[in-house]
């Protein structure tokens, strides 16, 4: 226990360069006086001796002893535990001294706001209190010194450090407004902290010495009751932030920190072009290796020797020349330009493979690339909770994409291994690289994961994901990534976008095991030197324990456990454990993962306090997986209530939330002393740790990447099993979840009904009809039930590809003028099926463009005027055929020009691949086949023949036969 009789004094009235001279001309004479904290009893005397009467509040008892005979009642007790109605009922006191008492608590604002009820109407407090901002701690942190001395500025048991600012909020806060400030002032040369003059630049010591607030050793001030609280009836809520403001380390003058911050600034930006430099020095050494490669090949060399005869030939700038150079850039527009047909402009995804791997095929079949991700995560190759959250929101997008993260150039390349052990992530098939520019061209879905920055990309699918909104940025063309609705609220008022999507960091609950469980009370977090931006706390859990163990909380220890990372950090715990001393506090330091979650599953109570001390936003608890890991290891948690753990915990249910030491204290006395009620809340918290699953972050990340939750797929089929079982396992395999699936099974007898029973999908729909229905009845029954906003007829004889439906959502999200889009078919030995329809002039009739030719390595969107329905997404209100028609000829082509006709534009997707073994649907009867063609073709032509002219380019012989596909648009120029 502290001894207080080390703070004894001789006080001498006539010098008012003394705070306990100034708090006895403050108090006045003849007043009925509580003074906090008398020590030896030596301001408690000479009050005496000026006719006041003297109530004392004295936590050490020796010290009790001692002053108790100055006082005329002496009570032995915390002055922040005291319960001022059993003690002081309905006595007041005209005057409450705090004599440097105020920096010894951990919540002294709480103490001032309850003194309010024991002060008479006119009453005030008096209080010295040291200046952390005096000159000799200002010279001693220049000098990188920080020495706690036995008295003094720098005392070892304060817990708060005051600058004259924060005196002033903390009284007006707590419901004060101080009517007098008086200063004790001392050179910065003379106190207990040591300094030698010579040590320091003369200008500095001379600027010190001008400077009213840092000649000042002590503040002595006198406040009283503010006429109106803000509120009303009740300090603000403000008031409850600002007892939080904690203990700091970092109370230093003004000009210190702007230095400070300066030297900061200056390590970022050569940090920053360091990197820049290994950049340029990459692609510099780049670009020699290509010009070494372009000299030596054989192009070059044999270009060298025609170069002398092109000269004499055509020389600089004469009209030979100029007619060279002009057809050059003829061929390179050609070349450039491609198809003529109508390209859209919105940017569609893009695959990310090199020229032609399409057209080349394995084993007989087509080779198709699967999409490609990027994400640049500035701080991924680093342990902490920001790189996890990445990881697990990538890990779902390579089931179905090819997922590349990419660190920073200059930084640690990490393996899979890595983040094994540091991270306990198994990443799979991502590949970690080194960002280079213009890497960012290449992707289809693009995420930037940086706080102080986006990092650009072209691709239409762009994602930021940003744990908190530190600085004011443009969020314009990003959809944000946080990690709950508290970041997110922050997020679209910094970024200024509502387009937010909250995804979770998420907890695997079956891998934390949950005992047996002991007598252990667990926090875990970094040991980051408090500041007064961000705080986690540890001094006040510790209190908060004390408080505990002095109530009578026996078997119980208290477990800090986290990273230190730096010298500062250590020395930072140390303190720590010097400040828990004689109670049963332990520290768990720099624990591999394994030995962490051993410690979580031994903890009955998990304490969370970030924020507690700081209200700044940005320093509370932004979401707080570590509460969750707890949670999913069967500790209870006992956290503040501010920031994100409002989301995760309901006070009383899973958990406790709290919001002074006090209701800390209170809540874990219970769960440690009634075991029924820590059972009850203990598998709550296991059960609301589920919700925080990799399950959910992979539903939420490929909902919001894929979208594929828009999309009813409807399939017909009849006596088809084995074509039916390819389609729709290639659909499972290359499709993200979301989507549902319809398929109608028309009377089939091959089993087909039991193959669709034992599907496990949670969006499955199965019609069973007792007859074979048409082509359009079949799809219109599957559309009748369909409840998305996308309605995909898909034939049973196609088999999907990777990346196949995420072009087709993509180009209806982004274009409403689209009424719908298809796919690129291709037969199973990889040549065209379908790659876009032209009507012949001639006769009005449809061809499918290059059938059975070569595909264009092109992948981009087109207009056309016509699609085919063996893959074929349209806007719900736009679909469903007319049933007029029989076996599968001209239903499509028919739905096509009802669409064209209400002016919407239909759409190629090349980049979506599927093949079509074109047939197998409809079977085989070539006689049926013919007669329904010539009535399906004769129906049409009366519904649309007049149209046609006005909605359809009309194709020549010639360009029927070509491998070009030309339309009449839809799309104005601005639209596409």
């Amino acid at each position: 226990m502290e001894n207080k009789l080390r703070y004894t004094s001789h006080i001498e009235l006539a010098n008012e360069n003394n705070a306990h001279t100034l708090q006895i001309l403050l108090a006045g004479e003849n007043k009925k006086v509580l003074e906090v904290g008398p020590a030896s009893g030596y301001i408690t005397e000479a009050l005496r001796e000026r006719g006041c009467r003297v109530t004392c509040v004295e936590s050490d008892p020796e010290a009790a002893r001692v002053a108790g005979e100055f006082a005329e009642k002496m009570i032995v007790g915390d002055i922040e535990t005291l319960d001022f109605e059993e003690t002081f009922g309905d006595d007041k006191f005209d005057v409450v001294i705090f004599g440097d008492v105020l920096e010894h608590l951990v919540t002294p604002e709480s103490v001032l706001q309850r003194v309010r009820k024991i002060l008479s109407p006119d009453g005030s407090i008096v209080s010295s209190i040291p200046n952390v901002a005096h000159g000799s701690l200002r010279l001693a942190l220049l000098d990188g010194n920080f020495r706690y001395t036995e008295i003094g500025l720098l005392d070892r048991t304060h817990l708060r450090f005051f600058t004259r600012e924060s005196i002033a909020e903390m009284f007006h806060n707590a419901g004060f407004e101080i009517e007098e400030w008086r200063q004790v002032r001392m050179d910065p040369f003379g106190v207990e902290v040591g300094l030698r003059e010579e040590g320091f630049p003369k200008f500095l010591v001379d600027a010190l010495r001008a400077d009213e607030e840092a000649m000042t050793y002590q503040f002595v001030v006198m406040a009283r009751s503010a006429a109106v609280l803000t509120n009303g009836s009740k300090v603000t809520s403000a008031t409850e932030e600002a007892q939080r403001i904690g203990w700091s380390l970092l109370a230093v003058e003004k000009t210190l920190r702007e230095v400070s911050d300066r030297e900061q600034e200056a390590n970022t930006e050569n940090k920053r072009l360091q990197r820049d430099l290994q950049v340029r020095t990459g692609e510099l050494e780049g670009a020699h290796r290509r010009i070494s490669d372009i000299e030596g090949s054989i192009g070059w060399r044999m270009l060298n020797r025609v170069r002398p005869y092109a000269r004499v030939i055509a020389p600089r700038g004469s009209l030979r020349f100029r007619a060279l150079k002009a057809g050059g850039k003829t061929g390179l527009g050609v070349m450039r330009m491609g198809s003529r047909g109508v390209k859209l402009i919105t940017k569609p995804l893009r695959r990310g493979r090199a020229p032609g791997v399409l057209g080349d095929t394995v084993a007989g079949r087509p080779k198709v690339a699967r999409l490609k991700v990027g994400c640049y995560g500035e701080h991924c190759w680093s342990v902490g909770g920001g790189t996890a959250h990445a990881l697990e929101v990538l890990i779902p997008l390579a089931r179905y994409f090819d997922v590349e993260l990419l660190l920073p150039p200059g930084t640690p390349l990490r393996d899979r291994a890595w983040y094994l052990e540091n991270l306990l992530i198994g990443i799979g098939d991502i590949r970690v690289r080194h960002f280079t520019p213009g890497s960012e061209k290449t992707y289809d879905v693009w995420l930037s994961v940086w706080n102080e920055k986006i990092w650009p990309a072209p691709t239409p699918k762009r994602f930021n994901m940003v744990f908190f909104p530190f600085v004011q940025l443009d969020g314009s063309g990003y959809t944000h990534i946080v990690n709950g609705e508290y970041s997110a609220k922050h997020t679209r008022e910094r970024y200024h976008t509502d387009d937010v999507v909250v995804i979770p960091p998420c907890v695997n609950v079956e891998e934390w095991a949950t005992g047996p469980k002991e007598g252990l009370i667990l926090h875990c977090s970094r040991f980051a030197l408090p500041s007064a931006y961000a705080d986690k706390s540890h001094i006040m859990m510790i209190q908060a324990f004390k408080q505990l163990c002095d109530r009578g909380l026996k078997g119980w220890k208290l477990v800090l456990a986290g990273a230190t990372i730096d010298e500062g950090e250590t020395v930072y715990k140390d303190h720590l454990a010097k400040h828990s001393w004689g109670y049963p506090v332990e520290f768990a330091t720099n624990l591999p993962g394994d030995k962490l979650r051993e410690l979580f599953s031994r903890a009955s109570v998990y304490w969370h306090a970030t924020g507690f001390s700081v209200k700044e936003p940005a320093a509370q608890e932004h979401f707080g997986i570590v509460i969750v890991e707890g949670m999913a290891a069967g500790a209870v948690p006992v956290v503040f209530n501010s920031g994100g753990p409002p989301e995760i915990i309901t006070s009383g249910e899973n958990g406790y939330l709290f919001d002074t030491l006090e209701e800390l204290s209170d809540y874990t006395w219970r769960l440690a002393t009634e075991p029924d009620h820590w059972r009850q809340l203990s598998k709550a918290a296991r059960e609301r740790a589920r919700f925080f699953s990799p399950q959910m972050v992979e539903e939420r990340m490929l909902k919001m990447v894929c979208a594929t939750e828009k999309v009813s797929i409807i399939i017909g089929t009849h006596n088809n099993l084995t074509v039916l079982q390819r389609a729709v396992e290639s659909v499972l395999k290359h499709t993200p979840p979301g989507y549902e699936l319809i398929v109608v099974n028309n009377a089939s007898g091959d089993g087909t009904g039991v193959y669709l029973a034992s599907l496990d999908y949670p969006h499955l729909k199965v019609i069973q009809n007792d007859e074979n229905k048409s082509f359009a009845a079949f799809n219109n029954q599957g559309q009748a039930i369909a409840t998305r906003d996308y309605v995909l007829y898909l034939n049973d004889d196609i088999e999907a590809f990777p990346g196949w439906i995420e072009p087709l959502i993509d180009t209806l999200d982004r274009n409403p003028k689209v009424g719908a889009v298809g796919s690129r078919l291709l037969y199973p030995d990889g040549r065209v099926q379908h790659d876009g329809k032209m009507f012949k002039k001639d006769d009005l009739t449809p061809y499918h463009v290059n059938m059975g030719g070569k595909p264009p390595r092109d992948e981009s969107s087109i207009e056309v005027d016509a699609l085919t329905a063996a893959c074929l997404m349209v806007r719900r209100e736009l679909g469903g055929y007319s049933e007029d028609y029989l076996r599968g000829y001209y239903e499509d082509t028919d739905l096509c020009m009802r669409i064209k006709s209400q002016g919407y534009a239909l759409v190629l997707h090349r980049g979506s691949v599927l093949i079509h073994y074109h047939g197998m649907t409809m079977g085989r009867n070539q006689t049926a086949t013919e007669e329904a063609q010539v009535r399906n073709r004769k129906i049409f032509l009366e519904r649309w023949a007049d149209k046609l002219p006005d909605l359809v380019y009309l194709a020549t012989e010639k360009e029927i036969a070509g491998t070009e596909i030309r339309c009449k648009p839809v799309l104005k120029p601005e639209d596409r």
